[in-house]
């Protein structure tokens, strides 16, 4: 089956009026202020630097400081929306990457929200992942050799997809400072709390990594 993965940028003012979404597998991910995520059986307050997977439809009602959010999304190839704020004329919402995947409906899957931190001058091997995600660069630069050895530099904001198994990429970090990004990954349910990495080349595979995880929330999700 075939959907849309997609991650969007949510500025929502202190007095903004409260956004409603619709039912999605999502992640929510609070980058500056404050958020409680509003859903029919639960309410939960996020403070920056932490996150919200699920599916349900829910609300946002910002803090003191208004929020800045980052939200991955899967929804079917049939959606016709693009997933920006509808109920709230005062936020801003964009659209700031998006890509079709096919899901097979006979595994299990889950959501990830994790960060990766890397010191100035590391070098990322020849690596692929057990999925496709989303990748928002925090701070730092990455310059990223996918598939046909064509690098790509990311910087701070950019955004940038890997398809996982199918399509192997090695990156390079900024030199002189640290490098981070944030992550929306889709993943089988058997890699809960366990690395997605798979390095391509045997002298990698025992060699001392530098970079630092924190996965930040992850759960199951049904298919939709």
């Amino acid at each position: 089956m075939r959907y849309i993965f997609r991650l969007l940028e949510d500025i929502v003012p202190v007095n903004a009026d409260i956004s409603f979404l619709p039912n999605a597998v999502r992640v929510l991910y609070v980058r500056n202020g404050g958020l409680t995520v509003e859903t029919a059986s639960s309410n939960q307050f996020h403070s920056a630097g932490s996150a919200w997977v699920g599916q349900d439809e829910v609300s946002y009602v910002v803090g003191p400081e208004g929020a800045e959010v980052l939200r991955w999304e899967l929804v079917p190839e049939t959606e016709t929306h693009d997933g920006r704020l509808r109920s709230s004329p005062k936020s801003e919402s964009r659209v700031l990457n998006s890509f079709d995947i096919a899901l097979d409906p006979a595994n299990s899957w889950l959501l990830r929200c994790d960060q990766v931190t890397f010191p100035p001058g590391t070098v990322a091997p020849l690596h692929m992942h057990q999925g496709p995600g989303i990748r928002w660069v925090a701070r730092g630069e990455i310059d990223a050799i996918g598939p046909g050895g064509v690098p790509k530099l990311h910087l701070p904001g950019d955004s940038f997809i890997e398809n996982g198994i199918d399509e192997p990429v090695s990156a390079r970090m900024h030199k002189e400072e640290d490098t981070a990004f944030l992550r929306g990954l889709i993943l089988p349910r058997a890699v809960k709390s366990r690395s997605s990495t798979r390095f391509v080349n045997r002298e990698d595979w025992d060699r001392p990594k530098r970079q630092v995880y924190h996965v930040h929330a992850e759960r199951f999700f049904d298919l939709p």
